[in-house]
């Protein structure tokens, strides 16, 4: 982690000789290099039936049992982080319903 820091604050404090590739390519390994390990691991979810459902319950019972434990609150952030990522309003589709409509709950 510090070589990957050390590495994009070097490029980023440098003269303007050095390309703006490199500085990209930094700044994606040290994000890379900064993203917890369980990350990849609960995206596997979001593309299972009802997976967003289980992570958010998941979420929940993290909330109820975390209490001071810093490991479990770090991953609750994490977990939050990764939940209101996926939450964001451009994913939202917007539908009229009415009555008749066939998504009304109890409806076929």
């Amino acid at each position: 982690m510090r070589q990957s820091a050390r590495q994009w604050l070097d490029l980023d404090t440098a003269d303007s000789s050095k390309s703006a590739q490199a500085l990209l390519e930094a700044q994606a390994h040290l994000r890379h290099t900064l993203q917890s390990p369980r990350i990849p691991l609960l995206m596997q979810f979001n593309d299972l039936p009802e997976g967003v459902k289980f992570l958010a319950n998941m979420r929940a019972q993290l909330v109820k049992i975390k209490g001071d434990d810093s490991e479990l609150r770090a991953f609750d952030r994490e977990f939050r982080d990764l939940l209101t990522s996926w939450s964001d309003v451009g994913f939202l589709e917007l539908r009229r319903i009415t009555w008749h409509a066939k998504t009304w709950p109890g409806r076929s």
